[in-house]
């Protein structure tokens, strides 16, 4: 199979993207990275399109943010939600399902509940100091 290149006309030069500084303000929160540094003659994004991706300025609504590493819009893991105060993503309490960890433990009777065969939440054992689940 053959592949066709795309070249400017005449011999000019490709245009190149318009470049734009992001609009990081108070009320921008979505964010993880380091912003870019402003460039001088570039235009700021406007605020309802506050991230600049290298291409275009766009927007990252929560649950998604916007990350400076990749330029793009992310999603954190399925049992974690994003933190606007850390700028992280953090375990989301309502997504995991905490089992007995019964390991080094000997004051209890009877068996520990079965773990659901079917779950869509993310199974952790309690922390040492807390072993018993009542779930």
């Amino acid at each position: 199979m053959a592949y066709k290149i795309c070249k400017p006309l005449n011999n000019s030069v490709a245009p190149q993207y318009p470049v734009f500084n992001s609009n990081i303000s108070p009320s921008v929160q979505n964010y993880v990275g380091t912003v870019p540094a402003a460039v001088g003659t570039a235009s700021t994004c406007p605020e309802g399109q506050p991230f600049f991706n290298g291409m275009n300025c766009i927007s990252c609504s929560l649950p998604l943010y916007f990350d400076f590493t990749t330029s793009a819009c992310s999603t954190c893991p399925t049992s974690e939600k994003f933190d606007p105060a850390t700028k992280k993503c953090i375990l989301d309490a309502s997504k995991v399902l905490y089992v007995s960890s019964l390991s080094g433990v000997s004051n209890y009777i009877g068996s520990p509940p079965n773990i659901p065969s079917t779950t869509d939440k993310k199974i952790l054992g309690c922390p040492v100091d807390k072993p018993f689940s009542n779930k």
